[in-house]
């Protein structure tokens, strides 16, 4: 990683989870287009915006997110140089292994969606799906790996795959129906799940492990 980003980065972790920040810049560098070591004017404008909304996503206090933009303000002076070929589609991979874990893919996905500009019931949606799959990893695997990808093609939106190598699923069939439920009676199953995105599709057997992966689309 280049100086100014290692700098937009410990800026970042100063007020947030590590893997949060890592996930703020590396959008925040995508949708702006942006090389932060290869200014141009108006390029310090364009990441400072979409850095910015990721600030007032995860620094609630007033103060400190004011803290933290005037950081990122003195730091994003202007060098003159030439612009670097846009940046790749985001794609995130979050380990999965704790109950904050859970929560770090929970806001990430959050995050895509506003960047995306999906409405705020739609974030909630996507959210609580990925609580889910994040959480089946962490009860019944054990550890695994969420991972969240920009969809930019003939249809815009968010795409999420669950992978662990647990002890797998051995009657998909019953999971997926109203008659079973969770040994810890939380959360809304992997049916709910389903319910709230556009797709879902499970691939699941004894001792090889579950991939879950379910996409959101924007509306035409």
């Amino acid at each position: 990683m280049n100086d100014t980003r290692q700098q937009i980065l410990e800026i970042l972790s100063g007020h947030m989870s590590a893997i949060m920040a890592r996930s703020v810049l590396s959008l925040s560098l995508s949708w702006s287009k942006v090389d932060p070591n290869k200014l141009l004017s108006g390029d310090d404008k364009r990441l400072l915006a979409e850095l910015e909304k990721g600030i007032r996503l995860y620094v609630p206090d007033d103060t400190l997110r004011q803290k933290c933009m005037e950081q990122m303000q003195s730091l994003l002076t202007l060098n003159g140089q030439t612009h670097p070929p846009p940046a790749a589609e985001p794609q995130i991979r979050v380990p999965v292994l704790t109950e904050s874990d859970i929560v770090d893919a929970r806001g990430i996905g959050r995050l895509v969606c506003g960047k995306l500009g999906f409405s705020g019931a739609i974030q909630i949606k996507v959210a609580t799906a990925i609580s889910e799959m994040a959480r089946n990893i962490v009860q019944y695997a054990g550890k695994g790996e969420i991972t969240i990808t920009t969809l930019d093609g003939d249809r815009r939106g968010i795409e999420v795959v669950a992978r662990d190598k647990g002890p797998g699923i051995a009657d998909i069939s019953l999971v997926m129906s109203d008659r079973y439920h969770s040994r810890t009676g939380m959360g809304i199953g992997l049916k709910g799940t389903r319910n709230l995105m556009d797709e879902f599709d499970l691939e699941s057997s004894p001792g090889n492990g579950t991939e879950i992966r379910v996409r959101k689309y924007m509306d035409p």
